[in-house]
């Protein structure tokens, strides 16, 4: 019986469903098994970008609505996409801080308090990109979809955590 319930896991990880939080990855190295294991258990094949001479590495799992960052070998961003968000389909496991694609920016900021910054949209009649905002001390960081920073009905699109705080993505 513990034979098919460990068959039944890895058959559930092979194909991407039950994806855990991977924010304790946050730090370790790309070699490490923990990493490893994590980028092996997605079903879609990466398509990895590099920058910097490759101190930088991105591996983005479109299919999978995922996209890991490195800098020097370490993980230090994880984004998590809502669906048709830059031609990535919607993750769907497990999201940090029991957050949800469904979250309007007012439930988020009733759960978080107001952002310490706020990036992106409608500043001085020019547009940017999509809102986006950081909560620096949980290391946590959101694109909504609009371009109004004033909007708080707008729904989360990316979801992005970061091994020493908020960066624009």
């Amino acid at each position: 019986m513990m034979y098919k319930s460990i068959l039944i896991a890895l058959f559930l990880l092979t194909i991407g469903c039950g994806q855990k939080d991977a924010s304790s990855l946050l730090g370790k190295d790309i070699q490490s098994n923990e990493t490893q294991s994590y980028l092996a258990s997605f079903p879609g094949k990466p398509t990895i970008s590099e920058y910097d001479s490759g101190k930088h590495v991105y591996y983005n799992f479109e299919s999978d609505g995922i996209s890991l960052s490195f800098m020097n070998g370490a993980l230090v961003g994880i984004f998590y996409y809502d669906s048709s968000t830059d031609g990535f389909a919607k993750y769907k496991g497990e999201l940090p801080f029991q957050l949800s694609f469904d979250l309007t920016r007012r439930e988020v900021e009733s759960m978080f308090g107001k952002p310490d910054n706020i990036y992106g949209g409608l500043s001085n009649g020019v547009v940017d990109l999509r809102t986006q905002v950081c909560y620096s001390s949980k290391r946590i960081g959101m694109q909504y979809r609009t371009f109004d920073r004033e909007d708080l009905d707008a729904k989360i699109a990316i979801i992005n955590i970061q091994a020493t705080g908020c960066k624009k993505r």
